[in-house]
């Protein structure tokens, strides 16, 4: 998801150049697009179809080229982040999208709040940020240590917090870290999801890890 709405973000800038991609999504917001906003309260199914299709109208305006090609990406990312967030039930997101799937861990929800936070700064639907900031509010809770870091998987009984706690970020990066970074764009947007005490904790927790190895913890430096 995140690839899709930011990676071939980055291709369709090169090939139309920065000023006319620039010059394009000033209009896009102004016109045909939802202006970003943090929702009071979570979009509908049926508010998110009619949404997208917003990003379908666009489509039949910017042609074809490279700035079709960056639309047609926003909207499959668009599409993707909607179908994920609804296997998110009862403030929780399974690990894959088998019926029978276990549990999701820390990554799962913070690389899907990532991605849909990727697709409203793309389109500015409200249901995304919604979106992430509900994922951000679950992960929190399930995931919380006493000293303010996070988990990679929830506890299995009441009290039990001897859990791995997973930093270092190589070809993927980690949850913890992308979950700090989401948590950093969140407070930016002024949504009441995330609060910069908490915030800091969560930095501070890893604090000294990340101060020994900046290398292995670049969105922990991020963020």
């Amino acid at each position: 998801l995140h690839a899709a709405a930011v990676g071939v973000k980055g291709g369709a800038e090169a090939a139309a150049g920065h000023s006319q991609l620039v010059e394009e999504k000033t209009r896009r917001r102004q016109s045909v697009l939802v202006k970003p906003q943090i929702p009071k309260r979570h979009s509908t199914a049926g508010e998110q179809t009619e949404e997208l299709g917003v990003v379908e109208q666009h489509l039949l305006e910017v042609g074809d080229g490279p700035r079709r090609v960056y639309a047609v990406a926003v909207k499959a990312a668009a599409e993707l982040g909607a179908l994920l967030l609804a296997r998110f039930v009862d403030g929780r997101l399974p690990r894959t999208l088998a019926q029978d799937s276990p549990p999701g861990v820390l990554e799962d929800y913070a690389f899907l709040a990532e991605g849909l936070l990727a697709v409203f700064s793309a389109t500015g639907a409200p249901w995304a940020v919604a979106g992430a900031e509900a994922l951000v509010t679950a992960l929190l809770h399930r995931f919380g240590l006493p000293d303010g870091g996070l988990a990679r998987s929830e506890a299995t009984a009441p009290g039990l917090d001897v859990r791995p706690v997973a930093l270092q970020e190589g070809a993927e990066p980690s949850g913890y870290g992308r979950a700090a970074v989401v948590m950093a764009r969140l407070l930016a947007l002024g949504s009441p999801a995330v609060d910069e005490a908490r915030l800091e904790r969560l930095l501070v927790a890893a604090g000294a890890w990340a101060r020994r190895s900046p290398g292995a913890a670049p969105s922990l430096v991020l963020a």
